[in-house]
């Protein structure tokens, strides 16, 4: 059984607009867990990971025009590391039509650890930096 991963404060970068992105990549990440914990049909999971793979590529455009319109410094690091999770994302999307539920439950893992991480890391610099000259 996979664990949701529970929204606290700890995950509040400071900027409302990323807060409520992170709040609902993370709402989406919950509904494909429970949706995988009662054995929901191929069909729905693959609707779930569909809308949370899509979210996360879109969020991710929406931070990266915050960075270059206010010029961010570490734009391109920051850029590279959505990059990467997007490929590794759309990577085990196409891999989920053969294999099934066991590719999802890497994404979830992989995605869990991403929103811990960059989330509370990345994104909290980002956060302050963008807060500073808003």
């Amino acid at each position: 059984m996979l664990q949701p991963l529970p929204w606290d404060s700890s995950f509040h970068v400071g900027l409302a607009e990323i807060d409520d992105d992170h709040q609902r990549l993370v709402a989406l990440l919950n509904g494909l867990i429970s949706a995988l914990n009662e054995q929901a049909s191929q069909e729905t999971v693959g609707r779930l990971l569909d809308e949370l793979v899509n979210y996360t590529a879109w969020h991710f455009r929406h931070e990266e025009r915050l960075m270059q319109s206010y010029r961010y410094s570490q734009f391109i690091a920051h850029k590279r590391q959505h990059t990467q999770l997007i490929e590794q994302a759309n990577q085990a999307h196409s891999l989920y039509r053969t294999e099934g539920n066991k590719v999802v439950m890497e994404v979830v893992a992989l995605l869990k650890d991403w929103l811990i991480n960059h989330v509370l890391i990345v994104d909290k610099s980002l956060a302050e930096y963008l807060v500073t000259r808003m």
